[in-house]
């Protein structure tokens, strides 16, 4: 049977390459690969490209391609497979059957003869993408030598100077019958005056072809086309306008972004839908941080696109992508960008809508409609509350990171660098530590310089300086890694009997405790929520805690001092007041167990719970009831990334019961969920609003109080940015109540992140704009401000062990007398705990390598103009506050720069 040409003329004028290959109804609509016969003469016994490649149903071997075959000039010499002839037309493979050797461009033979019964050289050449441009077919030998068909490339032009034929043939595509298919998606574009001549009919295996997905147009029509042309004669075809859209799919650009899966793309407009589009262009397509254009065709015009519809299909084997965005182009109209910012992962289809954000009363279209709802049930099926432990908010139900979607999950840079470091940071500290074992001692305070080596920072060298040193203790009080512990004391406690006789010596001249009592320059720092906190016990050793008291006086020339510490709660005989005046280790091993407290306390309870915990309740709450084209949900999302991962192994590696807290922290255990649940009893959202916590705190007018400054200024540019976005998408306090996803928001917060907190203040339903304003800032401000001040010094703080140990091994001091440097060091973390203190404050508290600033949105969740220069104004703002930081700090021996907004990350990533 001599097959007839399913295209008669090229664009430029030539017969087309294949068109002799490809018919609608030719029976060898498929090329296959496998063997040519159940023959056993192959001694290798396994496929041979260069005699297996055919045309079944009788199509002789002899038109596939021959040393005439346009496509045997593709490399500028014979083409790689020409010695598949009219030889070869009996077919029959085996390692010892006559090949015709052909000779490529650079000399060397192409095929040859296994004269052993291993696999043949070309036996495993196999199609592997190495480049952006190159599609080389790359094989080994039985010997381990690359054969000679390697350097062949499917990438050139024809001699008509179109991309030819050859260039879009990809040698491994699954069918829809589910085997591999040689010729699965063959893809004839541009090349001729047929350009979309697709295999569509069905294969011999009775399944449609995989590619038959564009133009079907039979060689019968055509024949008939052509002559009803020539006489004259209508033709029956009825030929439809296409409607042409340029179509730009956007990949991620983490590692592991791309994917060589089948990416399919429909767009779904008022008026219909276009065709389901293969996207695949010549060479590599999805790379990694790639934006790559398309042609999308539709029978008639969509009218407004309403969504994007994206497919991911398997290909051989899984391969998970991450699309940034889609945007749209008509006929020279305006871009639509469709923003996606989602994993796509398996045999999925995805529905993505414009980035122009919209609340439910914005809608009045029903597939839109139905679109918010099916996401929303979506969501909350993978998203789901759980209790971690009573009398604490509750979180995301997943018991480690790999529980998590793939969408709240860390890109791949930062799991590895998350991981590496610790154990980077372990290494290195676990050396120092035989560096002492092996003739260091470890008999003084001096002694601790022997680990204090290349994990170290400026602040850290300066802490080690000036550590004992009163103003430093009350500048750390201010501006250290828990800022918000210290409150104005106008009245001493019951519990606190010091006197005036007591502290007389710390006061300026001419005044006396009460009356600076009545001045508010008095301060005090109360442990109370330590006492009676379960402790640890490491390596069978008991460890303790302390729940001190400790007040300061706001000096006019020495600036903030403590002035008496009682280490206990309860006053008496066996619970002295230490003073300045008392022998310099008593006093200095009080101020210890202050600084001991205050790590239990800024890592439990300032750190953990008030950032990590309360954020997590709303990125719980956002990712259940808020679509992804809700203002408040584009509004929230970067300042949720990462957040359920961090707590979720916060939960399994470091609070857990085999935990590093358990290893190396004094309130490891037991101790942290107990002081967790103190704490979180007493929480209120007043408390996390700056200008309320500063104020009840007393503390509005205390000088060189840095974190209270800057936290202010970014308060104010925070709460603006926000109120502008409120404004923009409620123009009224009814558009508020009246919105049902954003009240089932507020409700899922209070009453299932929050359930156990029934006075925590936030109400059950937002009534105003400004309550709403408020809010938002509240978690925006939490999630960058706070977790920053708290997280991002504790290396600085805590590397110097003596100034804020983690744990102490011996009870607090009972008598002033029996301070001692044995006791002392006695008292403090030893060799093995100092080591891992330091390893796991540097881990927490460095810089992260993939960090985004505050007020930088990578992903462009926003696409209305109004938004985005509501975002411009904001980072013009931010930029400010960063100047206005870096002057006030100029010339400072000791600078607070914690909060740059340049060094505060945009979420709770660490």
């Amino acid at each position: 049977m001599q097959p007839t040409s399913s295209c008669s003329a090229s664009s430029c004028g030539a017969r087309h390459p294949a068109a002799h290959l490809i018919t609608a109804h030719h029976n060898a609509a498929h090329i296959i690969l496998q063997r040519i016969s159940s023959s056993p003469q192959s001694s290798c016994g396994t496929h041979h490209l260069a005699a297996h490649v055919i045309l079944r149903r009788a199509y002789p071997a002899t038109h596939i391609i021959t040393a005439h075959h346009p496509a045997a000039h593709i490399i500028g010499a014979h083409h790689p497979a020409a010695h598949i002839t009219a030889h070869h037309q009996r077919r029959t493979s085996s390692c010892c059957a006559y090949h015709h050797h052909r000779i490529s461009s650079c000399g060397t033979s192409l095929c040859g003869t296994s004269s052993c019964g291993s696999h043949h050289p070309a036996a495993h050449i196999i199609l592997r993408r190495t480049s952006s441009t190159h599609i080389i077919l790359r094989c080994t030998s039985s010997c381990g030598t690359h054969h000679p068909a390697a350097p062949f490339i499917l990438w050139r032009t024809s001699s008509c100077g179109a991309h030819h034929l050859a260039a879009h043939i990809i040698l491994q595509r699954p069918s829809s019958y589910g085997a591999h298919h040689l010729a699965a998606h063959i893809i004839l574009q541009r090349t001729s005056s047929c350009a979309h001549i697709i295999l569509r009919r069905t294969s011999s295996f009775g399944a449609l072809h995989p590619a038959a997905h564009l133009i079907e147009l039979s060689e019968s029509s055509q024949q008939s086309q052509r002559q009803s042309r020539e006489k004259g004669v209508p033709s029956d075809t009825h030929w439809t306008k296409m409607e042409d859209y340029t179509v730009t799919v956007a990949t991620g650009t983490s590692e592991y972004s791309g994917t060589n899966n089948y990416i399919f793309l429909t767009l779904v407009g008022e008026k219909g839908e276009s065709e389901r589009t293969l996207l695949d262009n010549p060479g590599l397509d999805f790379c990694r941080g790639a934006a790559d254009k398309y042609k999308v065709t539709s029978p008639s015009p969509l009218g407004s696109l309403l969504l994007v519809r994206l497919e991911k299909q398997r290909y051989w084997v899984e391969d998970n992508w991450f699309c940034r965005y889609v945007t749209v182009e008509h006929l020279g109209g305006d871009t639509v960008v469709f923003p996606c910012y989602r994993w796509l992962i398996g045999n999925v289809n995805v529905e993505i809508r414009q980035g122009k954000a919209k609340t439910l009363r914005d809608e009045s279209i029903a597939q839109l409609l139905a679109h918010r709802r099916t996401e929303l049930q979506e969501r909350q099926k993978i998203y789901r509350w759980q209790t971690w432990a009573p009398g604490v908010p509750r979180c995301i139900d997943a018991k480690t990171e790999a529980d998590l979607p793939q969408d709240s999950r860390f890109e791949n840079e930062k799991r590895s660098d998350f991981e590496h470091s610790l154990q980077y940071a372990l290494l290195e500290l676990s050396l120092k530590k035989l560096v002492i074992m092996f003739g260091k001692s470890w008999s003084d305070l001096d002694d601790f310089k022997h680990i204090f080596w290349k994990l170290r920072s400026p602040i850290a060298e300066y802490c080690m300086e000036h550590w004992k040193e009163d103003w430093f203790f009350g500048y750390q009080c201010l501006n250290g890694s828990n800022p918000r512990m210290i409150q104005r004391c106008n009245k001493l406690p019951e519990n606190f009997p010091v006197t005036s006789d007591m502290v007389q010596r710390s006061m300026a001249p001419r005044t006396n405790m009460e009356k600076e009592l009545k001045e508010g320059n008095i301060y005090l720092l109360d442990y109370a929520i330590l006492d009676g906190i379960p402790t640890n016990t490491i390596k069978d050793k008991p460890q303790y805690i302390a729940a001190p008291l400790c007040l300061l006086y706001q000096h006019p020339d020495n600036g903030l001092i403590p002035i008496a510490i009682q280490l206990e709660q309860t006053p008496g005989l066996n619970t002295p007041i230490f003073l300045p005046r008392d022998p310099p280790l008593a006093w200095l091993l009080a101020k210890i167990w202050v600084r001991h407290a205050e790590f239990q306390v800024f890592q439990v309870l300032s750190h953990l719970l008030r950032t990590h915990l309360v954020i997590e309740v709303f990125c719980v709450a956002t990712l259940r009831q808020l679509p992804a084209v809700h203002p408040i949900y584009k509004l929230l999302a970067p300042h949720l990334r990462y957040t359920l991962e961090i707590n979720t192994r916060g939960r399994s590696q470091l609070i857990s019961a085999d935990g590093i807290f358990k290893r190396v922290v004094s309130t490891g255990g037991d101790g942290v969920l107990v002081l967790a649940q103190r704490e979180f009893k007493m929480l209120t959202y007043r408390s996390l609003q700056p200008y309320n916590d500063f104020s009840d705190r007393g503390v509005s007018q205390l000088p060189d109080y840095f974190y209270r400054e800057h936290s202010l200024m970014l308060w104010e540019a925070i709460h603006s940015f926000v109120s502008g976005m409120v404004s923009l998408y409620y123009q009224s306090d009814h558009d508020v109540t009246e919105d049902t996803e954003l009240q089932a928001w507020i409700g899922d917060i209070t009453q299932k992140g929050m359930a156990e907190l029934p006075s925590f203040g936030l109400p059950n339903k937002l009534s105003t704009r400004e309550e709403l304003s408020n809010l938002l800032a509240v978690v925006i401000f939490t999630s960058t401000v706070q977790h920053a001040a708290t997280n991002n010094g504790q290396f600085d703080w805590c590397s110097w062990v003596p100034n804020t140990p983690c744990t102490m091994r011996q009870p607090p001091p009972t008598e002033k007398s029996a301070a001692t440097m044995e006791m002392i060091m006695a008292s403090l973390p030893d060799v093995s705990q100092s080591c891992l203190q330091m390893a796991i404050t540097w881990h927490l508290g460095r810089a992260q390598p993939d960090a985004i600033p505050l007020g930088r949105y990578t992903e462009e969740h926003f696409t209305e103009a109004q938004a985005v220069e509501l975002i411009s104004g904001f980072r013009t703002e931010l930029e400010k506050i960063e100047a206005n930081i870096l002057s006030q700090n100029d010339g400072l021996e000791l600078q607070y720069l914690f909060l740059l907004p340049s060094r505060i990350e945009n979420s709770i990533t660490i």
